[in-house]
C-alpha cells in the first residue's frame, strides 16, 4: 500500500475502507462518507492513500471494522470508535456521525438487566 511507512501489524477492511495498524498508530484509506477514516475531516470525501487516524498515535493495539465504522482497542484496554453512529452502534452515547475516534461509553447499569 502506497504511503504506509513501516510494517503493518494488522490490516482490516470495512464498507469501502481499509485500515492498518503501524507502530501502534492507525491509518485508513478509501471512502469517508460517514467519517469512517477517523481523520476528523469533513465526511463525504475519499482518500486514495493512507491517512492518519487522529488521537490514536502509538496507542492502538487492534482494529475492527463493521459497516461504515471502525473501532480500535488501545494498549491501555480502552476502546475508541468512529464513523457511522446513526443507530448508536459505536457505543459513544449519541447517535451522530463521529469523524474522529471517540471513547466508548461503559454503562454498568446495562450489566444488571439480565441480558449480560
Amino acid at each position: 500500500v502506497v504511503g504506509i511507512d513501516g510494517v503493518p501489524t494488522s490490516i482490516i477492511g470495512g464498507d469501502d475502507i481499509s485500515c492498518a495498524v503501524v507502530s501502534g498508530s492507525a491509518r485508513c484509506w478509501g471512502s469517508d462518507y460517514y467519517g469512517d477514516l477517523g481523520n476528523g475531516g469533513l465526511p463525504r470525501t475519499r482518500r486514495l492513500v493512507p491517512t492518519a487516524v487522529i488521537g490514536l498515535a502509538g496507542i492502538t493495539s487492534a482494529l475492527v471494522a463493521s459497516g461504515p465504522h471502525v473501532c480500535a482497542r488501545t494498549f491501555a484496554g480502552g476502546m475508541k470508535c468512529w464513523g457511522d453512529d446513526f443507530l448508536g452502534q459505536l457505543g459513544i452515547g449519541r447517535a451522530l456521525l463521529a469523524p474522529a475516534p471517540t471513547t466508548v461509553v461503559v454503562d454498568d447499569a446495562l450489566y444488571t438487566d439480565g441480558f449480560n
